[in-house]
């Protein structure tokens, strides 16, 4: 890293005035910025619109490089996996909490955040559906094989998921899983719709905390005529009720900010409630778990740290599969991971498909 790395020192902290950013005939607006320039964005602004002269062009292109370089680096497949390792902890502990809960992935993200010896199954609950505008109950993703799981004896389970940076929970989680649950609660158990507890409204919707009570009450207003398209599927209701045992409440675990050791669910009254329920076995628990904790700021500040590494591996992963670097972790752990940035197909690594 001594060849990437930058000395303070060296750098000007100080920045003339602001540049005018009136329109001329000469060409576009000029961003309005300061010399010195703080991000990536502005070193590639000053260089297009010509702010630096022949011999600050140089200095301001050999610094992007290098900044640019460094992210790269901090970017790195073997980051990527050592934080994946980290979340998994993480995520492993949630399902201990809560009695050795069954993990469940939401694809494609949650599988990198599962041994696949712990996994007990996948679900496809997508976050554009909990787009803002966009909300939906899907009838071509179901995901009915998740009822069998929370009826089972431990009567609930623990949904993986994770977001990139910028955000606490994907929307998969903050939305999404509750319109389903919202949905299923109220065709499965109609005596049950709209008296879930003083935390839910009226018509049983449970979702994240941060979704605003406008963009609440807009999903609610929706939860009629996706009832009616459920029932309207010609399914086996009273099978799928028989499955399920209990209706569904939602509970949100986010990683960074729970831990078992601080009584998170003590100190909420609406956690509390839903915990005892349970406990009762009143109703199954589906805990979602945001299984990144939240990164505040460049990656480069995080010391390797990414969150949401899982999210979108295709553009990363070069041809490694959760399945694949999990069958080959020790091997990977004992090669200190450092042969992590040429993995997958390059480094022949056994596909656990063809063993």
């Amino acid at each position: 890293m001594s060849s990437a790395s930058l000395s303070t020192s060296s750098l000007t902290t100080q920045s003339s005035n602001p540049i005018d950013s009136t329109t001329t005939n000469e060409g576009p607006r000029q961003p309005h910025t300061s010399i010195f320039p703080t991000t990536l964005a502005d070193l590639h602004q000053q260089q297009h619109y010509g702010l630096f002269d022949n011999n600050d062009n140089d200095d301001a292109r050999n610094l992007y490089k290098t900044l640019k370089s460094l992210r790269l680096a901090t970017l790195s497949i073997r980051n990527r996996l050592a934080s994946i390792q980290s979340d998994s902890r993480f995520v492993q502990e949630v399902a201990a909490h809560y009695g050795g809960l069954p993990l469940i992935a939401n694809e494609r993200c949650g599988s990198w955040y599962i041994p696949p010896s712990r996994k007990a199954g996948s679900v496809y609950f997508k976050s554009t559906d909990g787009h803002h505008g966009q909300w939906a109950f899907s009838l071509r993703r179901l995901n009915l094989s998740l009822l069998g799981i929370l009826g089972r004896e431990r009567n609930g389970a623990v949904i993986v998921d994770s977001t990139r940076r910028g955000k606490r929970v994907p929307d998969a989680l903050a939305k999404t899983v509750g319109i389903w649950c919202a949905v299923v609660n109220a065709v499965l158990f109609p005596e049950f719709h709209g008296r879930v507890n003083a935390a839910a409204t009226d018509g049983g919707l449970e979702v994240w905390d941060d979704v605003g009570e406008s963009e609440r009450s807009q999903i609610e207003a929706r939860l009629r005529g996706w009832c009616d398209a459920f029932s309207g599927l010609g399914l086996d209701l009273r099978k799928l009720r028989e499955e399920v045992r209990r209706p569904v409440r939602c509970l949100w675990v986010v990683n960074g900010e729970w831990a078992p050791e601080n009584n998170n669910d003590d100190d909420d009254t609406g956690r509390r409630k839903v915990i005892e329920g349970w406990k009762r076995r009143e109703w199954n628990l589906l805990v979602l778990c945001s299984a990144s904790r939240v990164v505040k700021g460049a990656e480069m500040s995080q010391g390797g740290y990414i969150q949401g590494s899982g999210d979108d591996h295709e553009g990363w992963s070069q041809g490694l599969t959760p399945d694949m670097f999990w069958i080959n972790r020790d091997r990977l752990e004992k090669l200190g991971l450092r042969y992590c940035d040429d993995i997958g197909e390059k480094a022949g690594l056994p596909d656990p498909h063809y063993m």
